[in-house]
């Protein structure tokens, strides 16, 4: 072959002698690359691009642009590369349109590549984005799309942001007709299923990748997932025995320029656990020493092994290794940090998007802390809270770099347990000084851990309103978050038919929602860039100080609960206008078993009726556990966190009664007024968005023919409303489409439909007559009321999300921008509904805030009700008011009480759709 391009080089030398064409330019360049002299091939491209440019020949520039790129790379240039391809970019893309658009997409993966061997994973993530866009607009379709998604998917999972990763190889999958880069992807899936601990599917996937014929790079690759997957599922000698092969593999095949660190660090994983100490320390610095090799610079692998070997060592309480290997592993990951004194830290300044930063540090903070364990050296505390910092700004980088919600939900459940640390080392240092800066901080780092997406979304809505955007671009940023979440929808829907889900239609709407989440993130940036107020507005939200929110306190004569439940220990910040306290709360065993038992009591009618010493037991203990200091305060601004979000606080007792009487019962719902929001933050930024004004809403489907096979409400649609004026759509006309229409411009909506939160993935839902609306389509909504009541069946109910809170409908409308809610928590009973809404109503129009107008209507429940049985919790604790706590005016409303009761009569079933009614 060598001498075959000598000949054609000899021969193509002779003719450019003859004459300078461009085009025997190139043939001799292409000659010379494949002989390896790239230097001089290096020099005929360069000659030959600005010839093609000059004769329109925008293609073969490309090409030999691209060239040069590679040449650079070859050598490890790869800054030069970037720069190079970057300075003729623009010149490229004025002239797009003339250039093959393969050619061009091989420009920006080029410039990907380099970027990516910089490990500036960004700027690698926005040209392989790039790349993808500019494939999807020209319908190009083959393997260099394939490559596109694939190596993006892999730097998304590097930023923890598995939502995109895996429809990123998805998508590869689809667009890699060939299948030559299957064998790559499927090792790639399989090691997102290791990571999301779904081992059979990461088994699946790498036998797959195992029956297709490949070539040795890539049967290393899936070689590389196998091992993992067989460590996983504890086949320790199968997992050795593919390690020692790939090791064999690679060093048998040096040209293919890999280096065996992860199956060395994979074979000290597998001596760690069968506990041979020698081999796991030898097979760890061989893979340290690999990476080494690999990276002779600063790099996120070798921090990421150095990392790891920490860990061990901190597993086997040699503290000291460890953190030495935890500063090691930071100076890698930073480049302005190189200093080895475990005293010293990187600056915040020098924090960026990297997951390793995130960890990294995290694990240098729990060290510290166990050494200020052994020694009691404050210093060492001290350092640990900084360290916590560090890695908590580095989650805040990582979360501000998502495009989607699931992704910062999984980015949150996944830092929570730093969130709990760092809130315990800071706890421990306010008890050593008693400096109010601590509280601050504990204060500080409880909120950050609240409803951050809820928080953002909010904020990112305002934003779009406030900031002056023409009414065209707000309808295409609405236009698309509608069709994203129908096709989410309609992905999840689609997948509940399990074995009979259509494949490919799921494949289909993937593909669809992985190209408009794209748009819509486009569409964000280019926001940011046009209209800087959108920019400004969208970060607007801070963290209030304590001050900020005493003065708020103070001036509405509340006190603030705010919980933080983590795994080993709980956290309580207890604040009014004057004062601030902080409480730890161990969580043990006794604390699972009071909160699982006093739910067990509201999971039917009669449970608290037929126990009632027993569940005075629970509350009493339950009240103890969570109000760990003297005299309750009469009025309550609740952040429940955790489990504690399932409790109906207005039912708990401080004391367990001699005699359990229902009638006479001293529930905190009695005495003192609680009102629930998701944090601080959001209290404090009451939407200015708020319609005060606006139409009143009344949603009755009614389902008088068991449309849909949802069982009849028990009020039929000609009920009036209760309020004059008060806009209805009932019956047929209480369709989707006509509430999605009139929802923005309403200022109180009431829900007299079925409703339910079950543990499919896909609800929460409310049911219209001709659909049901799932809460990813309502976060899609927007609904700026001042008031919703969800007189419906678990409107509270949802999964609960770490550091998030409870996915619930209310969630949902909060998201889609109203001000407060009034849900329940349980299935509500329809008798003693109607009743509380009744006073709750006329309580309002009296002048009182919501909560007030809630706990004052439960009270008026309790002194008519007839029997103990209806004085139960159960049919009067599950309704909670959520939000920003306000008045409402009424003054232009006239209210119809005799028609109340047949409209408040309603009750939810399964959206399975049961014949038997749940009351």
């Amino acid at each position: 072959m060598e001498l075959f391009w000598t000949i054609v080089f000899f021969t193509l030398s002779f003719v450019a002698m003859a004459q300078n064409d461009e085009a025997l330019l190139k043939a001799k360049a292409d000659s010379l690359y494949q002989l390896d002299s790239i230097d001089r091939a290096f020099v005929l491209y360069e000659k030959s691009i600005p010839l093609f440019q000059q004769n329109n020949k925008w293609s073969e520039a490309a090409e030999c642009t691209v060239n040069n790129g590679f040449i650079y790379f070859d050598q490890r240039k790869y800054h030069l590369a970037t720069n190079y391809i970057e300075s003729a970019l623009p010149l490229y893309a004025n002239n797009r349109h003339k250039i093959d658009p393969k050619k061009y997409g091989k420009l920006l993966l080029c410039l990907a590549l380099n970027y990516r061997k910089q490990e500036d994973y960004i700027s690698s993530l926005k040209y392989y984005e790039a790349a993808i866009d500019h494939y999807l607009f020209y319908k190009v379709n083959d393997k260099d799309v394939a490559y596109a998604y694939k190596n993006a998917a892999q730097i998304h999972e590097r930023f923890l942001n598995n939502q995109k990763l895996i429809s990123y190889l998805e998508a590869a999958i689809e667009v890699d007709s060939r299948g030559y880069y299957l064998p790559s992807i499927y090792s790639h899936i399989s090691s997102y299923y290791n990571s999301s601990h779904e081992f059979e599917k990461a088994l699946d996937y790498f036998n797959k990748g195992k029956l297709i014929n490949t070539d040795l790079v890539y049967r290393i690759i899936l070689n590389g997932a196998g091992i993992k997957t067989l460590y996983n599922l504890k086949n320790y000698k199968a997992a050795e025995k593919l390690a020692l092969e790939n090791i064999k593999l690679i060093k048998n095949n040096p040209d293919l320029g890999f280096f065996p660190w992860t199956e060395y660090q994979a074979l000290a994983e597998i001596y760690s656990v069968q506990n041979n100490r020698q081999k796991t320390v030898n097979y760890y610095n061989a893979a340290l020493q690999a990476v080494r090799e690999e990276y002779s610079y600063k790099s996120r692998e070798v921090a990421k092994i150095e990392s790891e070997v920490g860990y061990y060592y901190f597993n086997n309480h040699q503290i000291e290794k460890a953190l030495q290997h935890y500063q090691r592993a930071l100076i890698q990951v930073i480049p302005n940090f190189n200093s080895t004194d475990i005293a010293d830290n990187p600056s915040i300044r020098d924090i960026y998007t990297e997951s390793w930063i995130m960890t990294a540090s995290a694990r240098k903070a729990e060290a510290l802390r166990a050494r200020y364990e052994q020694n009691k050296d404050i210093a060492d505390l001290k350092n640990a809270a900084t360290c916590f910092d560090l890695s908590l700004v580095s989650t805040k980088a990582l979360n501000d770099s998502y495009g989607t919600d699931n992704a910062k939900l999984y980015l949150s459940d996944y830092s929570h347990n730093v969130f709990e640390e760092a809130i315990e080392v800071n706890y421990l240092l306010y008890q050593a000084t008693n400096e109010r800066g601590y509280l601050e901080r504990i204060f500080s780092i409880m909120e950050r851990s609240k409803a951050s997406v809820l928080s953002e979304a909010i904020q990112k809505n305002r934003a779009l309103i406030l900031a002056g955007i023409p009414d065209s671009l707000l309808k295409l940023e609405k236009d698309l978050r509608l069709e994203l979440a129908d096709i989410n929808s309609s992905i999840k829907k689609e997948r509940l038919f399990e074995d009979e889900a259509d494949a490919k239609y799921i494949t289909e709407l993937q593909s669809r929602s992985v190209s408009r989440q794209r748009e819509y993130e486009a569409l964000l940036r280019r926001l940011k860039e046009r209209y800087p107020a959108f920019q400004a507005f969208a970060a607007e939200l801070v963290t209030p100080t304590i001050a900020e929110l005493q003065a708020y306190l103070k001036k509405e004569d509340r006190s603030f609960l705010e919980y933080f439940v983590g795994e080993k220990n709980s956290f309580l910040i207890k604040m009014n206008g004057h004062s601030v306290e902080v409480y730890q709360l161990p969580r043990t065993s006794f604390w699972d078993d009071q909160v699982n038992d006093l739910q067990d009591y509201f999971r039917t009618n009669s449970a608290i009726v037929n126990d009632p010493a027993g569940y005075f037991t629970t509350a009493s203990r339950l009240y103890q556990l969570v109000f760990p200091f003297g005299t309750l305060p009469g009025n309550l601004i609740i952040v429940p966190d955790g489990d504690l979000n399932f409790i109906p606080f207005d039912a708990l007792v401080a004391k367990r009664p001699e005699i359990p009487d229902l009638m006479d019962a001293a529930f905190l719902m009695r005495e003192h007024l609680i009102h629930y929001t998701y944090s601080a933050g959001l209290l404090l930024s009451a939407s200015t968005k708020m319609n005060k004004r606006g139409s009143m809403l009344r949603i009755a489907p009614v389902f008088a023919d068991r449309e849909r096979g949802l069982a009849t409400l028990a009020q039929g649609v000609e009920a009036p409303p209760f309020l004059k004026g008060m806009k209805l759509l009932g019956g047929d006309e209480a369709t989707l489409s006509a509430f999605r229409k009139i929802a923005p411009s309403c200022r109180m909506i009431e829900f007299f439909t079925h409703a339910g939160a079950d543990e499919l993935d896909i609800a929460p839902r409310i049911e219209f007559i001709d659909t049901s609306l799932y809460l990813p389509e309502l976060y899609a909504m927007d609904i700026p009321a001042e008031l919703i009541v969800l007189s419906a069946c678990e409107t509270g109910l949802g999964k609960f999300a770490k550091g998030e809170g409870v996915m619930s409908l209310a969630r949902g409308f909060t998201y889609a921008g109203a001000s407060d809610l009034v849900a329940s928590l349980w299935k509500v009973n329809a008798g003693s509904t109607a009743e509380i809404m009744q006073y709750f109503y006329q309580n309002l129009k009296e002048g009182k805030n919501k909560s007030a107008a809630l706990q004052a209507a439960k009270k008026q429940y309790l002194e008519n009700v007839k029997g103990d049985e209806k004085r139960s919790p159960y049919y009067w604790a599950g309704f909670v008011s959520i939000g920003v706590d306000t008045k409402m005016d009424f003054s232009e409303i006239v209210w119809h009480w005799w028609m109340i009761g047949g409209i408040l009569l309603f009750g939810a079933v399964w959206w399975t759709g049961r014949k038997k009614q749940v009351w």
